[in-house]
């Protein structure tokens, strides 16, 4: 979540892959939160991500994705 110049990153859930082989696929499990939806506005926005990083290591990779009822990002305007 941005507000102003700072970007605060949370961690919801985690879930490790213990001894992953590097050409495999593996299946997972994830709720999606009911609310906040992704949204942006004026000074503030929340986009959702999933992430996935290797330990040890540098790799990581993320795809972002909208949580809305209506799979768009809610746009708030900026009142009169």
């Amino acid at each position: 979540m941005k507000g102003g110049s700072r970007e605060v990153i949370e961690n919801a859930v985690s879930e490790e892959i213990c001894r992953p082989m590097r050409s495999a696929q593996y299946k997972f499990n994830m709720t999606l939160p009911e609310a906040p939806y992704s949204y942006e506005g004026i000074n503030s926005e929340l986009h959702w991500a999933i992430e996935a990083l290797e330990v040890p290591g540098k790799a990581r990779d993320a795809k972002d994705f909208v949580l809305s009822s209506y799979d768009e990002i809610i746009i708030l305007e900026k009142l009169p």
